[in-house]
């Protein structure tokens, strides 16, 4: 008998770090008795992954476009993503739900909903965010209702697939059946190492995504301004940042003299490239819970690219990362402490260099492929 498994939450298109999230471990549970319908209320289509089909159906119904009033709305009664939820149930009858960290109101009515009609309801939990102000009324209130999601709902389900090591100990600590997928970067990891890449003059360090509240940059800018006298020794390229943000989180000066290049949004596919042709990727963050209990994407997809690592010491994704193998973990973000770091590379042995590059992607391939999880989350899933 075919069973069904309807993955399911408020996640982007195929572009979109969640789905690419949902679509890797969806491919790791496939097998000729199990397909995955993986729906989005917030773009209204549903994705149907059987065997070495995927076919893409329009519900006709979605979240998107909603006003601040009516967005408002929906996180306190998930009118829309609940009708979305039982229009799904009614066309794929699975037998099993994932929620992709959903807001407490949707996962307390699919809970109820699932317990009668005896589906097994499982929530993929990727990110335990912090609480913005409340100014910022819209985002204050997702993240309150995840927060009381995580702490009141979660033990009432099957199970948590759990993005990190943080939230796989605080699920077990409290007896919540857990299991742990790190963000995958392919299925089966068909990559083989092949890159030949010598530490650059300058060195070149990459920074790929939008900072926000969440990635510390300053640090970073404040070490070049300090390294890069009287010539550029260390570059910086930034993507998906543009030289008016930075001025903006740092200050108004001719970033290139100091070997800062902002390129702004680019495609995945180029972050990719330039990622792969860089010595380095950077990520600082403060210790506090959203860097504890996600996994940050940027890690994983340098890893696999056999590009290694700058990070700080905190207990979170850095936490994969091993001290002068797959990258570096500096005891704090001051910028005195990158600038200590950045010349100490800078008369980095090239031959340290290249191995640090293969434990990079070895690594990656072992942690970042499906088939490491494959059975285990099958097991899980029971499927």
């Amino acid at each position: 008998m075919l069973k069904t498994i309807l993955y399911i939450g408020r996640f982007g298109d195929e572009n979109s770090s969640s789905y690419i999230r949902i679509f890797n471990v969806a491919k790791s549970v496939l097998s000729e008795n199990t397909r995955v319908v993986m729906a989005s209320y917030l773009t209204g289509y549903a994705t149907v992954l059987d065997g070495d089909n995927i076919d893409k159906i329009d519900m006709h119904q979605s979240i998107r476009g909603y006003n601040s009033v009516k967005s408002i709305a929906e996180l306190y009664f998930a009118k829309c993503a609940f009708s979305f939820f039982r229009k799904c149930v009614k066309e794929f009858a699975p037998q099993k739900v994932v929620l992709y960290n959903e807001t407490y109101a949707l996962s307390k009515k699919v809970i109820k909903f699932s317990k009668k009609a005896q589906i097994e309801v499982f929530i993929d939990a990727t990110e335990w965010y912090e609480v913005p102000p409340i100014s910022r009324l819209s985002l204050y209130l997702f993240a309150k209702s995840v927060d009381r999601r995580i702490r009141f709902l979660d033990k009432k389900t099957n199970g948590i697939i759990a993005i990190s090591k943080y939230f796989y100990k605080y699920y077990t600590d409290r007896e919540i059946p857990s299991f742990r997928v790190p963000p995958i970067i392919d299925s089966n990891f068909k990559g083989v190492y092949e890159c030949i890449h010598s530490l650059g003059t300058p060195v070149r360090l990459v920074y790929a995504g939008s900072p926000g509240t969440k990635d510390l940059l300053v640090p970073i800018f404040d070490a070049l301004e300090t390294i890069n006298r009287p010539e550029i020794a260390v570059s910086f390229h930034l993507f998906g940042v543009d030289d008016r943000d930075v001025k903006k989180l740092w200050k108004d000066t001719e970033l290139k003299r100091i070997g800062i290049y902002c390129h702004g949004r680019v495609s995945h596919e180029t972050v990719v490239n330039e990622v792969r042709e860089s010595d380095f990727t950077v990520l600082l963050r403060k210790k506090e819970r959203y860097a504890l209990a996600g996994y940050s994407t940027k890690v994983s997809e340098s890893l696999s690219l056999g590009t290694p690592v700058i990070c700080n010491n905190i207990g979170g994704t850095d936490a994969d990362i091993t001290d002068g193998s797959t990258g570096f973990l500096l005891d704090d973000y001051k910028s005195d402490t990158v600038v200590l770091l950045l010349k100490n590379i800078l008369s980095m042995d090239t031959d340290k260099y290249s191995e640090m590059r293969l434990k990079s992607f070895e690594f990656a391939k072992k942690i970042y492929s499906g088939s490491t999880y494959s059975e285990g989350i099958k097991r899980f899933l029971g499927v």
